[in-house]
This record gives structure tokens, sequence and C-alpha cells, in this order.
């Protein structure tokens, strides 16, 4: 039986190429290359992953253009242990917005972050932000100035998920505040890094006649029986401000007497104030050392001349500039001019427009970590430039 014999051609394709002389690449080995072994494939998406961990979370819209690259970065990017993971890597949340009084007497949300969608009017209006800190807000009717009569809400923007807590057992015929904080800052056991679906605490304080403080906690669901102090000086007014209160070490601090200040936390965890004077922004650090009356003494950490830093043309070139708001957390400070508001960083010394054309008052700024969902309707959203009413 004849044997089978191969074509000049196929001797031709299949013969090794000369010395010195490189073989063309074949659709075949073109297909080889696509289809990498199980651990290269691992080890190219730990390559990927590594670079998705280096987006900036000032940019929550950056993980949704990285997820519509292909599907593979989309399994990545919705992994759940990529939020953590994104989460640890970076450690500082960053300020998404702040909210603001508005007209009407409710608060409405301005985002400052890029992408960041505003936060749509999921309570119907007529809520006024109190408080925001931990990637939680707290709200009260503005019908009512009595949190006996209308309750406070905590919300969490970023899942929209609130809790109305129950009313307060007493009208309190003073002025009051409150605070929304992790249920863990006290002890020093989180590191709020994504501390919003754990336990929260409520510390609400009005002032008067005498000071009385209440704590609501959502573990009990329950305020706590009032708690009685007397401030040091009983012969001056006391009103607790409306000022934010600030989380400084294991100690939640609130500002009584208004001296057009706002209290602030240090990076190793100590009280600070910022204050404006002569369009120069001072910061002041409380310090260890007692002065002869007997009280912690303080001291100027940095005095900086804003008209330098501040945008050419800026309004606050010619007028006072004054500090409207800390972002706890995050320690970037809100400055505000009669039209403008800017975001100053102390670290970087870095001025950022946060706000054009008008002043709103009563800001609170909104620090928290935010990963879009990869559903459809996350994937095309597209933020508008717009506010939202709360």
């Amino acid at each position: 039986m004849p044997q089978p014999t191969q074509s000049p051609l196929m001797e031709q394709t299949l013969a090794p190429p000369p010395a010195g002389v490189r073989r063309t690449p074949t659709c075949r080995d073109a297909a080889s290359a696509s289809l990498p072994s199980p651990r290269r494939r691992e080890l190219m998406d730990e390559l990927v992953e590594e670079v998705l961990l280096r987006l900036p979370p000032a940019d929550p819209g950056s993980l949704v253009r990285a997820a519509v690259v292909c599907k593979r970065w989309r399994r990545l990017v919705s992994d759940p242990g990529f939020r953590r993971r994104f989460l640890e890597f970076h450690r500082t949340p960053p300020v998404l917005g702040f909210f603001y009084l508005d007209g009407s007497g409710s608060s409405a949300f301005a985002p400052t972050a890029s992408s960041f969608p505003p936060l749509a009017a999921r309570h119907g209006g007529g809520l006024r932000v109190v408080d925001a800190r931990h990637g939680r807000v707290l709200l009260r009717s503005n019908q009512t100035y009595f949190p006996s009569e209308g309750a406070l809400v905590v919300w969490d923007p970023i899942t929209d998920q609130h809790t109305k807590l129950p009313l307060l057992p007493q009208r309190f015929l003073m002025s009051w505040t409150a605070s929304v904080l992790c249920a863990a800052s006290l002890d020093g056991t989180c590191d709020h890094v994504d501390c919003n679906h754990g336990d929260f605490l409520v510390f609400f304080v009005a002032s008067g006649h005498e000071e009385l403080a209440y704590v609501y906690s959502s573990e009990t669901g329950a305020w706590s029986q009032p708690i009685a102090t007397h401030l040091q000086w009983p012969y001056l007014p006391h009103r607790a401000h409306w000022w934010p209160s600030v989380l400084a070490g294991d100690a939640l601090y609130f500002l009584f007497q208004w001296e057009n200040i706002v209290l602030m936390a240090t990076e190793d965890g100590r009280l600070g104030f910022a204050k404006v004077v002569d369009s120069k922004l001072y910061l002041w650090t409380r310090t260890d050392d007692d002065d002869p009356s007997g009280y912690q003494g303080w001291k100027q950490s940095r005095a900086i001349q804003l008209k330098k830093l501040l945008p050419v043309g800026a309004d606050s070139k010619t007028i006072d500039v004054d500090v409207v708001a800390i972002a706890d957390g995050a320690a970037i400070v809100f400055l505000g001019t009669r039209h403008d508001i800017f975001a100053f960083d102390p670290k970087s010394d870095k001025v950022t427009m946060a706000w054009k054309d008008t002043s709103p008052s009563d800001v609170y700024p909104y620090v928290s970590f935010y990963t879009p969902a990869m559903g459809g309707t996350s994937i095309g959203e597209r933020p508008r430039a717009s506010s939202s009413r709360v």
C-alpha cells in the first residue's frame, strides 16, 4: 500500500526556518496566546486590580468607567472584596460634597467630588441637616424646632437607609444640637474606613438654665436617661450652637460660646480650632501644658495668608473671608466669601473652588467612600452638575 506523501508546500510550511530568520506568527499562535493558563490569568487579574486600586476615591465615576472597559474589569470591580481593599488602600475617605441650607429652610446637597451624583430628594424635603459624620447624616424636621415634637432621622445617603429615632421625652425651651457617630468611636476599636453599616450613636445636648445630654444607641433603639451637668462659667449666657461638633481622639466636643471659630481635630487626635483674622487663617491646637489659671493651654500651629492662595479674581481679595466648616475626618477647611466657597487642604496648601456665585449657610461637609454599584442603572448613570434637596 503506497504511503501518503507530504506536498512540497506542506514541507515548506512545516520545515524550520533557516538560521537567523524569524518565522511569521500564524493565527494558531495568536489563538494560543489569547488563552493564558489559569495561573497566568490570575496574575494578570492581580496586576489589573493593583492599577484599579489606585484610582482616586475623589472621582467615584472612575470605577464606573473602568467597569465598562471589558467584562473582566467589571468582574474585578464588582467583587465584594475589591471595595474593602480599595478602602484599606486609600484609608482616608474623600469629601464628596456638602449640605447647606437653601432659601426654603431645608437642606440641599452640592457635590464637590468629580462624577459624584447629587443626592436625590429621597425624604420628600422639609428636612434640615444637623450633623454629618462617618458616612451618616443626622436630620431634623424644619417644621418644628423641638425634637420632642418632630423625630430626628439618621440617613445613609449612599444606601438610602434611614432610621427614625424615638421622640425625646420632654420639650426643650432652650437651645440644642446633636451629633451622629460610629458606635465604636469612643473606645477606639474602629478605623472608620467602612463603618457606616454598623451601630451608631446620637448625642443630643441642650443648654439654657442647665445643661442636659441624651445618648441614643441604634443597638438598643432607645434614648438614655438624661445626664445633667453644669458649665464652668455659670454667669455667662450659654447656647448650644448649630456649628458642627468635632470628634477628637475619643471625645466629642460641642461649641457653646460662639467666638466665630470652628472646631477641628488635628492629625494626632488633639482638639483644635480654626479662625480667620484679616485674611489670615489661624490654626490652633490644644496642648497638654497647663497655664497659670489651671486650664489647658492652646498653641498656634499655623498662620496662613489666604490672599496668596485663593485664585486670581476671588472676591476675598477685597473683602473678608471666613471659615464656614471643616470636614471632620478629612481635615479640609471650607472658606466662604460673599459669593464663593473654597476648599482648602492644609497639608498641601491647595485651594479649589467648591461653590460659586453664592455663599450658603449651615454648611456640613459629607465625607465618605463611594464605590458605585455595577448594576446596569449605575453604569448608565450620568451625574448632574446641579445641587439637590434632601
